[in-house]
C-alpha cells in the first residue's frame, strides 16, 4: 500500500452510522496495556514478597509482557494499514 493510498477518504473518514464513543475507550485500554511494561519496576518487589518468587520469575514475566507487546504491535499495525485507522461497521 502506498502512502498516497493510506491517506485515501476511504481509509480515513468514518462510515455513516460510526460511533466516534469507541475511540477514546479503545485508546485508553492500548495506552494502559503499554504503560503495564514502564509500571513493572514499581510493583516488582511487591510482587516478590507477596508470592515469594524469585526475581527472574518475575522478569520472565515482564519478558514475556515485552515480546508479547511487540508481537500485537507488530500483527495490529499490519492490519491498521491494510484496513485504515478504522473498520467498517458490518451491517447484517
Amino acid at each position: 500500500m502506498s502512502l498516497l493510498t493510506a491517506r485515501d477518504s476511504g481509509h480515513t473518514v468514518a462510515p455513516e452510522g460510526y460511533s466516534r464513543w469507541l475511540m477514546p475507550p479503545a485508546a485508553l485500554s492500548v495506552q494502559l496495556c503499554i504503560g503495564q511494561a514502564y509500571v513493572t519496576s514499581v510493583y516488582k518487589n511487591s510482587l516478590i514478597a507477596h508470592f515469594g518468587a524469585g526475581q527472574t520469575a518475575i522478569g520472565v514475566i515482564f519478558s514475556i509482557a515485552i515480546v508479547m507487546l511487540g508481537l500485537s504491535a507488530a500483527v495490529g499495525g499490519t492490519w491498521v494499514e491494510r484496513n485504515g485507522p478504522r473498520k467498517e461497521k458490518v451491517v447484517s
